[in-house]
């Protein structure tokens, strides 16, 4: 980043007492000087507003006067647009001690009026994007990247725990624009039938790869905090469940368990998804108010999932009670995918769990090899804590209505 002349730009202060990324930012570590904390907690605040840039998570997107920008954890301002993955130039500071302002280079703000089509002068206002960025954990998956790829002392670290050597060690994604491609296993394929997904969810989430060789070193799930071991619909159930039952021979000659996982399937599938233009808990407080005025095919299928609902609870609970063992193969499956992929990039070889979703310090790492030890002390700790697995999950596209279907965890 290009060094602030501290003479000139009021950055000074954010140099002087704070480097780094501005979610570390603790009341603890702030300076003393009352006007020193109130500016650094308004740059914080200020980026929380902001858009995230995908992959380049120190940065925060704005717009001033219909012109594209990004503010780096420096202060500095840049053109929202990369130079081989990098923003190199900078046109100017964020001035944030009274309100939020553009601070130009010299010659800066004269091709911002012409971008801007002349619409101001001066020192320029601040207008933040209100849009939402969405997932916290795969923002973070971009922060433990960045940290691992540029602070040496977190890549030995990380390295130690797993017992690899730091150099020649870089961090990415496992997409496909890096080179990696998912194939689940034929049984899982086969299991999964009538899924409609279009690409495979791996359990990998970080890779660890040789730069120059590109070969896997070591294959990451993050957990940004206290994060779900999975989330899923009846065809990814109907494969995770039958997957672990096939996996032992204990497990395939129990008909208890193996009549009890399909009335658990049965239900499961039996309640359709619902399209609606209300939300899952705006749905919830009409049935419970106001009942009548719902339409009639809202309030059957609403129905039919409190009384559903109930019927999996209590199978869940007979599992917990007689097949202890089995749910937490169930668990371990999730965090693990090993039915799901084989040996293969989509298979995680570590779970790697952070202090919170907005926090790139680890908080413990878990070998996901064998279910003994510290893995399956996490397992029950998850099976403790989803003791009633089924609920409602929606989603909605972009000025659609809300689709509203029954999940596992």
């Amino acid at each position: 980043m290009t060094t602030i002349d501290t003479e000139l730009y009021s950055q000074k202060i954010l140099l002087m007492y704070y480097r780094g990324c501005l979610n570390k930012i603790l009341f603890s570590n702030l300076p003393t000087i009352r006007r020193d904390r109130r500016i650094l907690y308004k740059l914080k605040r200020f980026k929380k507003k902001c858009n995230s840039i995908p992959n380049m998570n120190s940065y925060a997107a704005f717009e001033c006067d219909g012109v594209k920008y990004i503010l780096g954890d420096d202060a500095c301002v840049y053109f929202n647009r990369k130079n081989k993955g990098l923003y190199t130039k900078v046109l100017g500071y964020l001035d944030y001690t009274n309100g939020y302002k553009i601070e130009w280079l010299p010659g800066e703000e004269i091709k911002h009026l012409k971008k801007a089509k002349g619409n101001t002068t001066g020192v320029l206002p601040i207008e933040v994007s209100k849009k939402d960025t969405g997932n916290n954990g795969l923002k973070n998956e971009n922060n433990v990247i960045n940290e691992f790829n540029h602070n040496i002392e977190y890549r030995k670290n990380l390295c130690s725990k797993i017992g690899i050597p730091f150099e020649n060690v870089k961090a990415c994604k496992l997409n496909k624009s890096n080179g990696f491609s998912l194939k689940h296993t034929d049984i899982w394929d086969e299991l999964k039938k009538g899924t409609g997904e279009k690409y495979p969810s791996s359990k990998t989430d970080i890779v660890l790869i040789n730069p120059n060789t590109k070969q896997i070193i070591c294959k990451l799930s993050l957990k940004s905090g206290e994060g779900r071991p999975t989330s899923c619909n009846y065809y990814e159930q109907n494969a995770l469940f039958n997957t672990v039952i096939k996996s032992k021979s204990e497990y395939e000659q129990d008909q208890n368990l193996r009549e009890t996982i399909q009335e658990i399937l049965n239900i499961t599938k039996s309640i359709s998804k619902l399209v609606s233009v209300q939300t899952k808990e705006e749905i919830h407080k009409q049935y419970i108010t106001n009942p009548e005025k719902m339409s009639i095919d809202i309030h059957d299928w609403y129905s039919n999932y409190l009384i559903s609902k109930t019927k999996l609870d209590s199978l869940w609970s007979l599992l917990l009670d007689n097949h202890h063992a089995f749910i937490q193969d169930v668990f371990h499956e999730c965090l693990w995918g090993n039915h799901k992929f084989g040996d293969t990039c989509g298979r995680a070889d570590y779970l790697l769990i952070t202090k919170d979703s907005n926090s790139v310090e680890i908080d413990s790492l878990i070998n996901l090899d064998s279910l003994t030890g510290t893995l399956l002390d996490y397992c029950n700790k998850c099976i403790v804590k989803n003791k009633k697995p089924f609920a409602i999950k929606s989603s909605r596209s972009k000025n659609k209505p809300y689709t509203l279907w029954i999940r596992f965890l």
